[in-house]
Parts: structure tokens; sequence; C-alpha cells
């Protein structure tokens, strides 16, 4: 099978997740303002807890399924077919631990019944095939199945919460748009690849279960390392302080969304490498190099202008997410770094250690958001995600040293002393602008577009990046 160049894989997905990125954050800005911080912290709370029943539900099958038809491990189609037949069953499982979860605990009907109806996103998960396409590398149908959710997301939320501003009828909303776009991506696999064959064979169900369980258990922790703060901040502090910090998170998943992209794209292209050192160290060497100047780039402009972020995009009512922001915008930074050490231990088989790795860094996250958010409120849940992300780098760090695997530390230290004196520079001069009355669009365009081009300019005189460089070699034939 041909190859694509990555620059041409990662243009697939970077149209489609940057459309559905703009159209998802235009669909989340006009359901807080119309829900509120109360409602919308509902949805942000179930989304949360349906999110550790989804992981089940797949079973890190993504991650081992994209590298398996990367590899050319199995035929396609049948891989395809077992590994869909298995989420299916292990959906069912999830949906009846969902239902005991919630026959269990003391919320509210609203937020049961908005659980029972995001407890269709666990079969949806099950019969989408980002995995299949990705492993075939081609990420263009992928990007179309986000466009089309993003788009009849943003459509029917506009449409039906005209007569009913209700979560109910946010929720039902999002779960029709996922179920469209998956339904379009199986007659694409169908007409293009080949047809989906279903079937129950326990033996190859344990196989998979066998080498994907690892994976499973990362994405579990990742589950309960990215999410079990909004978890907490709704069980101790209430629904309408999860709103605030969800639209905070919200803003940093788009901010994170690059390294998505990248990571995306570099998977098939590391896990082929795994046993040639010199062209999987140029591979992720680039792959660090663009990450890291990304990351950063993205995380000084949130960090300098999170109030007019908040107030643009949320309203008014949000602005107590302001300083939530900011520390979620540091870590945002340091979590381009972590993106760069997980995708090497996955692609270069050392997702038992990664497993351990994110266990260690949820249990941290766990303790400190229990011992802070009490206290402290949705500043001590970013913060404590920033002390989480660090410790996990460290341990990454010791895990890739100990194999001789590629650790990248003056790209990675370079950006961020970079990062961290062009944040802190730009927050004292902007503190020394007069801005009063000025609309926090306007002082967004302006003095964000300034701190952009800044930050590119100066990136590109002190060689952060080095343009030609990595143009030449994202261009280059993979074959």
């Amino acid at each position: 099978m041909s190859r694509r160049p990555i620059l041409q894989n990662i243009m697939h997905i970077l149209s489609g997740q940057v459309v559905a990125m703009l159209l998802g954050l235009l669909t989340h800005a006009y359901l807080a303002r119309v829900l509120g911080p109360g409602d919308y912290g509902i949805l942000g709370f179930v989304v949360s807890v349906v999110s550790y029943f989804g992981i089940l539900a797949t079973l890190g099958t993504d991650i081992w399924g994209a590298r398996a038809i990367a590899r050319k491990d199995e035929d396609t189609s049948s891989l395809t077919g077992h590994v869909v037949s298995l989420r299916l069953g292990l959906s069912l499982v999830s949906l009846l631990l969902l239902v005991v979860l919630i026959n269990a605990w003391t919320e509210s009907r609203l937020v049961n019944t908005v659980i029972l109806i995001q407890a269709a996103s666990l079969f949806i998960a099950a019969i989408t095939l980002d995995f299949a396409f990705q492993g075939i590398e081609q990420l263009n149908v992928a990007a179309r199945r986000q466009m089309i959710a993003a788009f009849l997301a943003l459509t029917g939320v506009l449409a039906f919460l005209q007569f009913r501003e209700s979560v109910v009828t946010a929720a039902l909303v999002f779960q029709g748009a996922a179920l469209v776009a998956a339904l379009y991506m199986l007659f694409v696999f169908r007409k293009s690849v080949a047809p989906l064959p279903l079937s129950v064979n326990l033996g190859v169900w344990r196989r998979i279960i066998n080498y994907s369980l690892p994976l499973a258990v990362t994405g579990i922790v990742n589950a309960v390392y990215f999410s079990i703060d909004v978890v907490i901040i709704g069980l101790v502090l209430g629904k309408e302080e999860v709103g605030l910090y969800v639209a905070a998170g919200r803003v940093m998943a788009v901010g994170f969304s690059a390294a998505g992209i990248l990571t995306t794209a570099f998977l098939p292209v590391l896990s082929r490498l795994v046993s040639d050192r010199a062209e999987r160290h140029e591979a992720s060497a680039h792959l660090a190099r663009i990450a890291l100047f990304t990351g950063g780039l993205i995380a000084a402009g949130g960090f300098l202008f999170a109030p007019e972020i908040i107030r643009i995009l949320f309203g008014e009512a949000f602005a107590g997410a302001e300083l939530a922001l900011r520390l979620l915008m540091i870590n945002l930074a340091a979590a381009y770094a972590v993106a760069v050490y997980h995708l090497q231990l996955v692609a270069w088989n050392h997702e038992r250690e990664q497993m351990f790795v994110m266990i260690a860094g949820a249990v941290a996250n766990v303790v400190l958001n229990l011992i802070f958010i009490p206290k402290f409120g949705i500043e001590a849940a970013a913060a404590t995600t920033l002390a989480s992300t660090l410790f996990v780098f460290a341990l990454a760090y010791l895990i890739l040293a100990r194999h001789s695997d590629e650790r990248h530390e003056k790209i990675i230290g370079v950006n961020w002393v970079f990062f961290g004196f062009f944040a802190w520079a730009g927050f004292e001069a902007l503190r020394r602008i007069d801005l009063f009355g000025t609309p926090p669009l306007h002082r967004f365009i302006i003095f964000g577009g300034l701190a952009t081009l800044l930050y590119v300019a100066l990136g590109w005189a002190v060689r952060l990046m080095k343009p030609t460089e990595v143009h030449r070699y994202l261009t280059r034939d993979q074959n």
C-alpha cells in the first residue's frame, strides 16, 4: 500500500479537526450561554462520568487496532470486524454497569436522565472506525466524520434549543450527531475498503483483549487523570463550579487538539520504524520540535488572553474561570511534551510501562484533588493537573532513558524556557497597557495577533523552529 507523506496526512486531519474544533467551540459557547453555568456543568459532569465506562467499552482497541493494521499484522477487514464485534459486546456490559451506578447513588433525576442519554455514546464509539482508517493512513475519512458530527451538533443545538432550552435536549442532539457521523464512516469502509464481518469469536476476542489490555488500563487511567477533577468538583462543590471549570477545560482541549493531530499522523510512522534507530530518531525529533513549539505558542496565547477568551466565548457569567484557565494553559505547555513521550512509549512497545506511569499520575492527581479542591476550589483543580502532568513527564522520561530511547531534552527544555519567558514578559507588558473600555474581542484580535507574530518571529530567530528542514521531512516520500 502506498503511504502518503506525513504532511499530507496532517493536512487531512487538520482539515477535519480545525472545522470540527471551530464548530464545536461555537456549539459549546452558545450552549453555555443558553444553559448557564449550572446546567452546562451537569452536561460536563455527565460526560466525565460516562467517559470511564466508554474506555471499558473500547478497551484500548483504538490504538492497538491502528498499530496492528499499520504493521499489517492481519487482514484489515477481518481485524476491524473482530474489534467492532468485541466493542459492541463490551458496550452492553458497560451499559449494565452504568445502570447499576445510577441506581446506587443519590444524584438528581435530571442528572440520571442525561447519563442514560449519554450512554448511547458507548455503542456509537464501538462502531466508529477511526482506528481502521488511521492504520491504513486514510485520515481524510476520519476528518470528514469529525466535520459531519460537529456540523450536525451545531445545527441541532441552534435549531432545537430554540424550542426547549434544556440539557436533555442538548444531550440528545450530541448523540444523534455522533451516530450519523459513525454510520457515514461505516458506509465508506464498506465501499472503499471491504465488508465489515461481525462475529462472536471468543478466542479472537481473548487475544485482542490480551494485547490491548495495557492500553485499556492506560485509557481508563487517562480518563481518571483528565476528568476526575470535574467529577470531584461536581460532588464536592456543585454543578455551577463544574460549569466554570468545564468552560476553562474546553478551551484547553481546543488548545491541545494540535497534539492530537500530530500524534495521529506520526503513530503509524513511528510504529513502522520501531527497529530502525536512525530513522525513528529523525521522525521523533521532528515530532518533538513541531509539537513543543506549537504547544508553547497556543499556551502563551491562552495564558495572556484568558479573560478575553472566557468573555468572548462564554460570557460574563463565566468570568470566574479566568484564573483556572491561566493555570491550565501552563499545564498545556507541559502536556505537549507528555504527548510526545506517550506516543513514543506506545509506538515502541512500552505500553505496559506507560500504563504504570499513568496509574501513578492518576493516583497523584486524585489524592491532590481530594485534598485541595474542597479548600481552594476550581483553581486547585487546575494547579493539581499541572503538578500531575509534570510528575507523569518525569516518570515517562525515566522509562525512555532506561530503554535508551529518545528524550529530546534540549528541544523540550529550550521550548519550555522560551514559553515561560514570553508568558511572563507578555503578562507584564499587558498589565502596563491601559486597556480600560476596550471590548474583549478587539483586545484579543489586536494584541493576540501581535503576540502570535512576535512568538513566531522570536522562535524562528532563536531557531526553535526550522521551517525548511521540517517541511522537507514532512513532504518526503514515506515508502
